[in-house]
This record gives structure tokens, sequence and C-alpha cells, in this order.
């Protein structure tokens, strides 16, 4: 049985996200820049970055490092912002296990802020 695909702007992503200020090196063709991640999951990332030449679809490469540990990851741009924040979203290729182990990591050092999947219920009001 096939499903219909989920309506525009509903959240499509399979990972938890989390906010990280993580800088990272990332290679654009011969181009090699340094950008921050703005947020993090185990299926891509959100980098800030003004470059207004990046377009979807297009391969890139980063540098990534969590202490000692570090591994080189291709991903692909699946959007980009061009007002505040701008950058773009890229969604990993295939990660291997270092990669994996490295993105966990952050994840880990950064486990104060994430993005729920669903509407959180809000605060009781205080009772006098």
């Amino acid at each position: 049985m096939a499903y219909p695909p989920p309506p525009p702007g509903a959240e499509r992503r399979r990972h938890v996200r989390k906010d990280v200020t993580v800088h990272v090196e990332l290679l654009r063709g011969e181009t090699i820049v340094i950008a921050s991640i703005q947020n993090l999951s185990l299926g891509g990332a959100f980098l800030l970055h003004p470059d207004d030449e990046v377009e979807v679809g297009e391969r890139v490469r980063l540098y990534l490092a969590a202490g000692k540990l570090d591994a080189v990851q291709d991903a692909r741009i699946v959007r980009v912002s061009r007002g505040a924040p701008r950058g773009f979203a890229v969604a990993w290729h295939e990660p291997g296990a270092r990669a994996r182990k490295v993105l966990e990591r952050l994840l880990a050092e950064n486990p104060e802020v994430d993005y729920p999947t669903e509407a959180a219920a809000p605060a009781p009001s205080p009772t006098a």
C-alpha cells in the first residue's frame, strides 16, 4: 500500500537535529573554506555560509572533528537559504563508521537543545 506524500512544509526528517556550534572545513570544487554548522543530525546538517553560488544538488565534502576523532564526509546540498540565516542544508552521503562515530560524538557533546518531531505540550499554568 502506497502512502501519499507529506503536505508541503511538513517535517520530513528521520533524525533528531540539535543546535551545535561546530566549525568545519568545507570543500567545494577546488576551494576550501571554513563554515559553521548551526544544527546537526545523523542525516545531515545546516551550515551557515554566505556564498550565493551554492546550488541544490551540488556535492560538497566536509572535514568533521570531535576531539581527537575526525572524518571526511561527502554530502549533497538539499536546501539553500538566501535569507536569514544565510546558508544551506546538506544530507550526508553514505556515512561510514568513522564519520558516524564523529557525528554521534558531536551530538552527545551538545545535548541541551533539540528540535522535537511533535509539538510540545504547553507548560501547566501556575496555581495561586
